[in-house]
């Protein structure tokens, strides 16, 4: 998937987490 090869993805998803 091209959204896992994405930084955007990965910065969302760790905003994710942090927000967790």
């Amino acid at each position: 998937m091209l959204l896992r090869r994405n930084p955007f993805y990965l910065q969302l998803l760790m905003e994710k987490r942090s927000s967790s």
